[in-house]
């Protein structure tokens, strides 16, 4: 579904009030996401080839999203339908050593408890994934996302001029709503990109995991990941007010602590 069908889902008024460098197996990397965002060497170094040249591939064939799952042929969607790719299965070896390559040792135990991870990985070359590592039926598995550079337009995504009033508002609450796949993490990217390139404020963003980047433009922009960067969306909302807020992002509210706080 593209974008601008949100609107015919649910929009309701409401407005809003970088990384630690690391070393890991000698190689350099900074923390985001729940995973690392790797320099040149790394991709061709600790990645397996063969995963990364499917991500590549993702972007190269203007796939969404890609499936990986062990011993299973992968498949890409493009254009809401699903595609096998001319590719042999991936090991269950393979898909455990990329994703111990990518997440962090307390994000890789946290799988190892929990089943599913969501991290999102970089590349040098531009390209920005979310990542959902899984098991199913006792195998590894994967799902990830392109995620476009977070300085999207109104226009380009054809959602109504109008939205940008929300956007422009001095105060309030904006709740954006919608199915899985509607457009609410896109919309809402817009809208913070727009208020970043017309406004100089403080822009403040909890995300589980961060999605799209967004470079300081006017606005001065604090992104914090979930698991990385502060323990849980409720966590981070009681010390944000302490951070000099104009505007707050909630990447989800998922449960009752943080509608509450």
């Amino acid at each position: 579904m593209a974008p601008a069908d949100l609107w015919g889902n649910a929009f309701h008024l409401l407005t809003p009030r970088e990384l630690r460098w690391g070393r890991r197996r000698g190689r350099r990397c900074s923390e985001m996401a729940g995973a690392y965002r790797l320099d040149s060497l790394g991709c061709s170094g600790i990645m397996s080839s063969g995963i990364k040249d499917q991500l590549l591939r993702m972007y190269e064939e203007n796939a969404s999203d890609i499936f990986i799952t062990a011993g299973k042929t992968p498949c890409i969607r493009r254009n809401t339908v699903l595609e096998r790719l001319d590719v042999p299965p991936f090991t269950a070896e393979q898909i455990d050593e990329f994703r111990r390559e990518v997440l962090l040792e307390p994000s890789e135990k946290l799988f190892e408890q929990n089943g599913s991870f969501d991290a999102g990985i970089t590349f040098d070359s531009g390209q920005r994934y979310r990542v959902n590592f899984l098991l199913q039926q006792g195998v590894p598995a994967l799902v990830s996302r392109l995620v476009p550079s977070g300085a999207l337009e109104f226009d380009a995504l054809n959602i109504p001029r109008t939205v940008a009033r929300f956007a422009e508002a001095p105060r309030g609450l904006v709740l954006v709503v919608g199915a899985a796949g509607s457009g609410k993490s896109t919309t809402m990217a817009a809208v913070l990109n727009h208020i970043n390139t017309n406004f100089s404020k403080h822009i403040v963003t909890i995300e589980d995991p961060i999605e799209f980047v967004h470079k300081d433009k006017k606005s001065f922009i604090t992104q914090r990941e979930v698991g990385v960067d502060t323990s849980s969306f409720g966590d981070a909302l009681r010390h944000v007010v302490r951070e000099s807020p104009d505007v707050i992002f909630i990447g989800e509210m998922r449960d009752l602590d943080t509608m509450q706080t």
